[in-house]
Formats: C-alpha cells, structure tokens, sequence
C-alpha cells in the first residue's frame, strides 16, 4: 500500500516518500481520492481518444474498401475492353489472311495460265521454227 500511495503521489508530481505511518488517515484518503480522480479523469480521456480512433479507423476502413473496389472496377472494365479489342484484332487478322490467301490463289493461277499459254506457245512455235531455219538453209 505505501508503494502505490507513493508511486500515485509522484505520478502527480508530489515527490516524495511516504509512507502509511507518517501520513494522517484524512491525508491517506485525501491523497488516495485525489489519486482516483485523476487516474478516472484520465481513464475518461482515454476512452474519448478510443473512440475517436475507433471512428477514425471505421472511416479509413471504409475509404479503403471503397476505394479497392472502384479500382478492381476500372481493372475489370480494362480487361473487358482489352478483351474485346482482342477480339476485333483476331476477327480482321482472320479476315486479312483470308483475303490474302484468295489473292495469292488467284495469282497462283493467273501465273499457272501464263505458263499453260507460254508452253502452248513453246509447242506451236517450235515446228514453225525449225521451218523457218529450214526455209533459210534452202
């Protein structure tokens, strides 16, 4: 009892040591009350404080969650979006090498053509020719 009297005493700045036997019973109540007030008058501030910081906290929290989720939002309309650029691109990539392919077969047989027309040619002007070098020789 006579370290707590002491340690409430210098709490509160009235340095000192006291002990139970030196101190009149009205001073030991009076000092112990005093001690009690202020130890409850603290306790009430604390509270204050913890519930300030209680609210505080819930508010925090609550911009958080708020903004975690309009971020996951934007993150999730991105991935739609991306999506469907993705989507566009393979459709025209498709629709690109289709077209190219129908070019490259109607190239392919336009030059399929030509030689058929060439060696036709070939074929034809090859008697002819020996007829002309024979006509010539003669």
């Amino acid at each position: 009892m006579d370290t707590a009297v002491t340690a409430a005493m210098n709490s509160f700045g009235l340095e000192g040591n006291f002990k139970a036997s030196q101190m009149p019973i009205k001073n030991r109540i009076n000092a112990i009350d005093r001690g009690t007030k202020e130890c409850l008058k603290q306790l009430n501030e604390n509270k204050k404080d913890m519930h300030l910081l209680r609210n505080e906290c819930a508010t925090l929290e609550h911009h958080c969650t708020e903004t975690t989720n309009d971020i996951l939002k934007e993150i999730i309309e991105d991935i739609v979006n991306l999506e469907k650029d993705l989507h566009k691109i393979q459709s025209a990539d498709a629709n690109e090498v289709l077209f190219l392919s129908s070019r490259l077969a109607d190239s392919l047989m336009k030059n399929l053509d030509s030689n058929k027309l060439l060696l036709n040619l070939i074929t034809v002007s090859a008697p002819l020719k020996e007829k002309l070098v024979l006509n010539e020789r003669t």
